[in-house]
Formats: structure tokens, C-alpha cells, sequence
């Protein structure tokens, strides 16, 4: 199958360049909402745990990832959990980061 290019004799009118225009501005619109759309429907969160060692920092996140409270856990590891979840029509990819009670700062939290 060939591309067939059209071609006109006759100059362009105002009305042919304004009608070539909305088309173009039309389908660059739609480009852009349906991109903006996407972005609307899924995000990434990163939400870091901070705190002291002990404080129920690993059992927050071992609730709400498993359902679950473990009766006895290693601290001091730094650990990474991904969950994807749909809140309002819109699917988040969580990074959760258990900090372990590593991050030490000179002021108190």
C-alpha cells in the first residue's frame, strides 16, 4: 500500500490555514490531556520509617503489608517493602523503607 500525498492547485485560503490549525491544536490537546491523565492515575510514594529502635516501626509496616504483628523481630536492618495499591481510582506504587532504627540525627524526632 503507498502513501498518496494530496496536492492542490490553488493557494491556501485563511479558512483552510485556520482548519489545518484547530486540527493540529486539537490532536496536541488530546495528546496532552491523555498524558496528564496517566500520570493522574498511577504515582510512586517513598515513605521512610524513622525513629528509635524498638518504637513499633517494623510492626506498622508488617500490619499493613501482611496483616500480621510478629511476635519477635531482628532490629537494626535496614529493610525495603514495595506494595502497589488503588486509592480514588489510581494505582500507587509505595516504596516502604524501615530504617531500623539506624538513622541517628542531634535532634529528637
Amino acid at each position: 500500500m503507498t502513501n498518496r500525498t494530496k496536492f492542490s492547485l490553488h493557494e491556501p485560503t485563511i479558512k483552510d490555514l485556520k482548519a489545518t490549525l484547530i486540527r493540529t491544536e486539537s490532536k496536541h490537546r488530546h495528546s496532552i490531556e491523555s498524558q496528564n491523565r496517566l500520570e493522574l492515575e498511577s504515582m510512586t510514594a517513598k515513605i521512610l520509617f524513622v525513629g528509635s529502635s524498638n518504637v513499633g516501626k517494623s510492626s506498622i509496616i508488617n500490619k499493613f503489608l501482611f496483616d500480621f504483628f510478629p511476635e519477635a523481630h531482628n532490629s537494626g536492618l535496614e529493610e525495603h517493602y514495595k506494595k502497589v495499591i488503588r486509592y480514588k481510582k489510581r494505582t500507587i506504587d509505595l516504596n516502604l523503607i524501615d530504617t531500623g532504627g539506624l538513622v541517628t540525627s542531634p535532634h529528637p524526632l
